[in-house]
């Protein structure tokens, strides 16, 4: 909301708020990953994954982070599908290392047809899939140039489905929770929730990191700029 509100007050701001932003997407990367991990993952892929999954996942919340800042920073000297690229592909990444449990889950839909959970998971990927193509693909304003400016754009429509996303998770979470309790009880080791926490901090402290290297160059850049304007 505060690099949507004030992004534009200044290049600088601009910088700072998005930086802060791209942060707050790779958090919720990670924390999306916690969840799918410790309330969606059957027993087959448990057993495959469980020593790697949420340091794989940590990694690609961080490189998220980074391709999102440097597309940011990149923005005026390289095209604009670079840009894109460099911000779509590392969240792809995330996405569908993160949602792999979701996935496995999914398909085995036709033999498990009456879990309440499904439809949610279902619900979740579908309009994760659906603001991805709008945040891709500007299709409102296209259709309805200059109509879109303030209201209705196809940014709004991507935060909208994001947001639908994102409580369809947490709702999911909560029935998960309810009816296989026993079996996450069982899967999971108690220190895991420690773990998390660690690497949520590292995780944090790593994209920090990345920011405020970014936001330097940024300002100097900008201060470079600003002199070679004397």
């Amino acid at each position: 909301v505060t690099a949507h509100l004030l992004g534009s007050k200044s290049e600088l701001c601009h910088y700072v708020f998005f930086f802060l932003d791209y942060v707050g997407v790779a958090q919720y990367q990670y924390g999306s990953a916690v969840g799918h991990f410790y309330y969606a993952v059957d027993e087959g892929l448990h057993r495959h994954v469980h020593g790697i999954f949420m340091q794989t996942a940590s990694i690609l919340s961080c490189l998220s982070c980074l391709g999102c800042c440097y597309s940011k920073y990149y923005n005026q000297s390289l095209p604009k599908r670079v840009c894109k690229v460099c911000q779509v592909v590392p969240s792809a990444l995330a996405f569908f290392w993160d949602s792999s449990p979701v996935a496995k889950r999914l398909m085995s839909w036709s033999t498990a047809s009456n879990d309440p959970a499904l439809i949610y998971h279902f619900g979740q990927v579908a309009f994760f899939f659906s603001c991805t193509f709008f945040f891709i693909f500007p299709v409102l304003e296209r259709c309805f140039p200059g109509r879109c400016d303030f209201v209705g754009h196809s940014h709004q429509v991507f935060h909208v489905l994001l947001s639908c996303c994102t409580l369809c998770q947490i709702h999911v979470y909560q029935l998960e929770y309810v009816y296989r309790r026993k079996l996450y009880s069982r899967l999971h080791r108690s220190n895991e929730a420690a773990l998390f926490v660690q690497l949520y901090v590292v995780t944090l402290v790593v994209c920090a990191l990345i920011t405020a290297i970014m936001l330097r160059k940024a300002k100097q850049a900008l201060d470079f700029k600003a002199k070679s304007k004397r």
